[in-house]
């Protein structure tokens, strides 16, 4: 990402849950809350508005399914699948107990946003890159203040996350957490990936839980992402660095002494979500992660 700007992916993961809910076939997965705050978000900045833009205009709209075959066949869809099914997560780990929730890497996903009015003796916290929180904040202005909904600004890549956390009066260490890091590691190096998972067995201990998404290697026949992808995010300066091929999310849980209690994909999200006779394409490759600090 570039150090100036939000993320242009965090802008492609909203125009696309919006996109979806003009879908007749497929408006039923997103809620009207969810377009609701992705709208706004979009409102508020030149490139969201151009986004919004894009929705309004037929032809630029009927191009979206094309750049997404020629780049990631099936991925705006997973986009909506993915988040219902963590959403669904958090809500049962809410009934079971956990008071402090903790989306690391946030994006303009607006899950805590939602929830925080919904849960009002939950500790909700947003961390994200300086440039995309800032965007964010500019559109949940002042007047959508929630007491216990924070946003911290912080380039992780500077500043480790047990300081930015343990800097910000509104964490607490002694609740039970659950984070989130949604299409995240994968941007991340394998050393920092794993010193992602040992700073959050420090920062709230055992039972904590951490929801994460990652990806099958570039080679793998699992994988349905496109070669020109690769070439975008290059461009982008957004490449992708971690890869874990599902066989082995087993093994590298366990070796961070963590616990694995569930693991969700493309056939997951088909039976949990979509009706029977749909014959659309589903995005390959990826997993929903949900873990437990033994």
């Amino acid at each position: 990402m570039k150090k100036d700007t939000a993320s242009s992916t965090a802008y492609t993961v909203v125009h696309g849950i919006l996109h979806t809910k003009q879908n007749p076939q497929l408006s039923y997965l997103v809620q009207e809350d969810t377009a609701i705050a992705c709208s706004k978000i979009l409102c508020a900045s030149k490139e969201g508005q151009k986004r919004l833009e894009e929705l309004e205009n037929p032809l630029k709209s009927k191009l979206l399914p094309l750049l997404e075959w020629l780049l990631m066949p099936g991925i705006t869809l997973n986009y909506v699948l993915r988040k219902k099914y963590i959403e669904e997560k958090v809500h049962k780990a809410i009934k079971n107990g956990i008071t402090q929730i903790i989306n690391i890497g946030a994006g303009f996903d607006t899950l805590t946003y939602r929830l925080s009015s919904l849960y009002p003796n939950i500790n909700f916290i947003e961390i994200d890159h300086p440039a995309t929180s800032t965007e964010k904040i500019k559109a949940f202005n002042e007047k959508d203040s929630i007491e216990n909904l924070s946003f911290i600004s912080a380039d992780l890549s500077k500043v480790s996350l047990e300081k930015t956390l343990h800097n910000n009066d509104k964490f607490d260490s002694m609740n039970k957490t659950l984070y989130i890091s949604e299409g995240v590691l994968m941007y991340l190096p394998k050393e920092a990936v794993n010193e992602l998972f040992n700073s959050l067995r420090r920062l709230t201990g055992k039972g904590s839980i951490f929801i994460f998404s990652c990806m099958e290697p570039k080679n793998s026949s699992k994988n349905n992402i496109r070669p020109l992808l690769y070439y975008y995010l290059k461009v982008k300066k957004e490449e992708y660095l971690w890869y874990i091929a599902d066989t082995e999310v087993h093994s590298f849980i366990n070796e961070n002494n963590y616990s694995l209690l569930d693991i969700a994909d493309s056939n997951t999200y088909r039976k949990k979500y979509l009706d029977s006779n749909f014959i659309g394409t589903l995005h390959q490759g990826e997993y929903i992660v949900v873990t437990e600090v033994n």
